[in-house]
């Protein structure tokens, strides 16, 4: 009786010591909003929560991105 309870402690623990914890944005969370930890080096002059920045942001990537931007013209 003794060996069925530990085994079945044992399992447990076992079981418990894989669960993840969810971490992270939302499924509902605006993507400006989501970012709020010190992975975020702020050299963009992006903010979390600030809607108007994350898209300057963004438009700023994509014209880094635009081989049509980045190219020079003959």
């Amino acid at each position: 009786m003794k060996l069925i309870t530990l085994a079945i402690a044992a399992a447990a623990l076992v079981v418990a010591g894989c669960s993840q914890q969810a971490t992270g944005a939302k499924a509902d969370q605006a993507s400006s909003a989501t970012a709020n930890n010190n992975y975020v080096d702020g050299s963009s002059g992006w903010t979390s929560g600030d809607k108007a920045s994350w898209d300057k942001a963004l438009k700023n990537r994509a014209q880094g991105q635009n081989d049509y931007v980045r190219s020079k013209s003959l």
